[in-house]
C-alpha cells in the first residue's frame, strides 16, 4: 500500500553530512529548488497554522461543555505526524523533502489517508464507552503541503524561521450529564504532545460596574 501511494521509487533523497544534517540545496534536486519562490509567496498567508511563540510543543486542548459536548483543538507537528503515518521508514529530513516536493495530487491522496487514520484513531472514552468524533475540521491538503514547504525553507537557504503548527478541531457528543472522569484516545502519530483538559465555569453577570468574582 505504501509503495503504491509513493509511486516512482526513483525519488529524490536528502544527502547528509556525516553528522546527519542536510548537505545543501543542490543535493535536493531541481524539484526542491523550484520550491524556493513558491515558499516565499506562501509565507504571506498562514491559514490553519500558528507560529510557535508560546510553546515549543504540539498540544491538545479538550474542553467539556454542557450537554455532554466535548471540543478538541489540536496543534500538531504536521511533518512529524505525516512521517510517522506515511513514511515510517524515512528519516524526518527525508520525509519533509519528499512530501514537500510531491505532486499536489499525490500529496492530497496521502493527506486524505493520514487524516482519515487520525480521525478513526481518536475518541473520548467515558464509563467504558467509546465516543468517536461527530465532526472533524482538518486543514486542506494544499495548506498542509504549503506549511511543509515553508518548513523546508531553512534547509534550502540555511536561514531560520519560527516553527509552525497545523491546527485541527473535533467535536464529540456523548449526551447526558457532565462527567467527572474521561479518557482521550489519540493515535500514536499525533504524540507526544501537551494536553490540557478543562470544564469552563459559566456565571451570569448582572448589570452594574462592581468587580466580578472569579473562581479557578
Amino acid at each position: 500500500m505504501m509503495k503504491k501511494w509513493m509511486g516512482d521509487t526513483n525519488r529524490p533523497t536528502v544527502a547528509a553530512r556525516r553528522d546527519g544534517t542536510p548537505n545543501g540545496a543542490w543535493r535536493l534536486g531541481p524539484r526542491l529548488m523550484s520550491l524556493v519562490p513558491l515558499v516565499m509567496a506562501l509565507w504571506q498567508g498562514l491559514p490553519h497554522t500558528a507560529l510557535a511563540h508560546d510553546s515549543p510543543l504540539p498540544s491538545a486542548t479538550l474542553v467539556q461543555r454542557d450537554g455532554g459536548h466535548f471540543t478538541l483543538s489540536l496543534r500538531m507537528d504536521a511533518a512529524g505526524a505525516l512521517q510517522r503515518t506515511l513514511l515510517p521508514e524515512s528519516s524526518s529530513a527525508e520525509a519533509l523533502a519528499l512530501l514537500s516536493a510531491m505532486e499536489p495530487e499525490r500529496f492530497a491522496q496521502g493527506w486524505e489517508r493520514a487524516t482519515r487514520l487520525w480521525s478513526e484513531g481518536s475518541a473520548v472514552l467515558t464509563q467504558g464507552r467509546r465516543h468517536a468524533a461527530t465532526r472533524w475540521s482538518w486543514p486542506s491538503a494544499r495548506e498542509a503541503q504549503a506549511l511543509l514547504q515553508r518548513q523546508l525553507m531553512p534547509q534550502l537557504t540555511g536561514g531560520h524561521t519560527d516553527h509552525e503548527w497545523l491546527t485541527a478541531q473535533a467535536e464529540f457528543r456523548i449526551g447526558g450529564e457532565p462527567v467527572s472522569q474521561a479518557q482521550l484516545k489519540l493515535p500514536a502519530a499525533l504524540r507526544p504532545l501537551s494536553l490540557t483538559a478543562l470544564r469552563p465555569r459559566q456565571q451570569w453577570i448582572r448589570e452594574g460596574n462592581d468587580p466580578i468574582p472569579l473562581r479557578f
